[in-house]
């Protein structure tokens, strides 16, 4: 054989191996950008370090603050997603608040939210407390603004409202009562965000003085404080949400009746 045949046949045989390499899938391996988050609640009242696979780094959260992780995962690591441990922990303590292992599949998002609050009683992961969609969780407190400090203690009493002209109780939906002393929440309870019939609502509160068993009023006539819960379109309130609600009480217009103020922060 002539040494340019030989010279030929020795390309050809590289071309066909180089060939039948890349259909048995030698080539190098594709991989996959995704995405975690972190989120702090603004309700946090601790710094906290968050830990992915156990490994600490610079990754502290405030209140309100994010801590985001990106994660290369390659072709085998996207039939079920690569799972992975998030752990967190009060900054400069080594105390574990809460820990979860969660998959991340290829090109994805996901945000997880966290909550370090003393003054609540919350800590962990949100997800733990999650809301459905048709529903609003709240916890409630009142603080005694009034000169005299009348009301160390009162009694409250929730309904929930049609929101539609006329305005109603709608006994379908909540009808509660917590005694409580000045800034204690009450446990946390769902409202639906819409009535039986589909309507909006919002969430009314009665004040009592559990020591003279006497009604607190705004007027001579008037004794419902709306709490600035309103599921009417165009308020802030919808379903899923979870907030926490204050219901101050000041003086009123004469010894006899009092104001409320409402504030609120979600969670």
């Amino acid at each position: 054989m002539q040494p340019k045949n030989v010279s030929y046949l020795l390309l050809t045989a590289c071309l066909i191996s180089g060939i039948s390499a890349c259909r048995k899938g030698n080539f190098p391996p594709e991989q996959y950008q995704s995405l975690l988050t972190v989120v702090s609640s603004p309700l946090s009242d601790q710094q906290l370090e968050v830990r992915f696979d156990g490994l600490s780094g610079d990754s502290l959260i405030k209140a309100g603050g994010m801590l985001k992780k990106e994660y290369l995962l390659n072709a085998w690591d996207t039939a079920s997603g690569k799972e992975t441990r998030i752990s967190i922990y009060k900054a400069g303590t080594g105390q574990l608040v809460s820990d979860t292992s969660v998959y991340v599949a290829k090109n994805s998002s996901r945000t997880l939210k966290v909550i370090y609050s003393n003054a609540l009683g919350l800590k962990g992961f949100l997800s733990d407390v999650s809301v459905p969609r048709d529903s609003i969780k709240l916890q409630m407190r009142f603080a005694d603004n009034t000169a005299a400090k009348k009301y160390p203690k009162l009694q409250l009493l929730f309904n929930q409202y049609q929101a539609a002209a006329p305005n109603y109780n709608t006994a379908d939906n909540i009808n509660l009562q917590y005694t409580l002393d000045t800034m204690q929440l009450t446990p946390a309870f769902m409202i639906p965000s819409r009535n039986k019939n589909g309507d909006s609502s919002y969430l009314v509160v009665r004040f009592v003085d559990p020591v003279s068993g006497a009604t607190l009023k705004k007027s001579s006539t008037v004794t419902i404080f709306p709490t600035g819960v309103r599921t009417a379109v165009g308020n802030d309130w919808y379903g899923g949400d979870y907030g926490i609600v204050t219901l101050t009480v000041l003086d009123g217009t004469s010894a006899a009746f009092i104001k409320c103020t409402t504030t609120y922060s979600k969670l």
